[in-house]
Parts: C-alpha cells; sequence; structure tokens
C-alpha cells in the first residue's frame, strides 16, 4: 500500500511494482537474478505474482534502469543493479556496464 510520501514524490515513470524491484536490486548488490529465479524475487519482495514481476523485470531492462548479463557457461542472463552486474562482470572477465 502507497503511503503519503510515496503519493507526494514526483512521478519516475516507473510502476509501484518496477520501483519495488529497482530499489531492492540496488540495496542487494550481491545478489542477481535470472528469469529462473523470478518466484525467489517475487517472495523477497513481498509480491505474490512472479509473471508480474517478470513483466517487470523485461521493462526495467528496456529502461535502462537496471543492469544485466548473459552467461554463456551458464545458458542464462541475469539482472541486478549495476554494481552486482559489474562485479560479476569482473569476475568473468566482461567489461562493466554503463548506464547511459
Amino acid at each position: 500500500m502507497p503511503t503519503i510520501k510515496d503519493v507526494l514524490a514526483p512521478a519516475e515513470g516507473l510502476s509501484p511494482l518496477q520501483r519495488k524491484i529497482r530499489d531492492y536490486l540496488n540495496s542487494h548488490p550481491e545478489e542477481v537474478f535470472s528469469y529462473a529465479d523470478v518466484a525467489e524475487l517475487a517472495k523477497c519482495i513481498g509480491h505474490n505474482n512472479p509473471n508480474g514481476v517478470r513483466m517487470a523485470l523485461w521493462s526495467l531492462d528496456k529502461a535502462g534502469t537496471i543492469a544485466k548479463i548473459k552467461v554463456p557457461a551458464r545458458k542464462r542472463t541475469y539482472f541486478g543493479s549495476p554494481q552486482a552486474v559489474n562485479k560479476l562482470k569482473a569476475h568473468l572477465s566482461y567489461p562493466p556496464f554503463l548506464k547511459a
């Protein structure tokens, strides 16, 4: 449920679910999630619809609000904060994520 502070805050162009996911990812710079982990992410943010979380991840990625990395060895794409993805890229020797 939104608080008065949420209602009075300037619009960022993100839905409440998108903001919740973005804030969670930014506050957990050691965690990344793949689409296979969406149910776990939904549980972490207190959301009961994994499909909604999946769509929010997709839209956050398209907007450039979160970072992602394809890991061919795992055959998965992982999403996270730019900090988390940069840490993972450093371990995989990939170039860092640069926010536009």
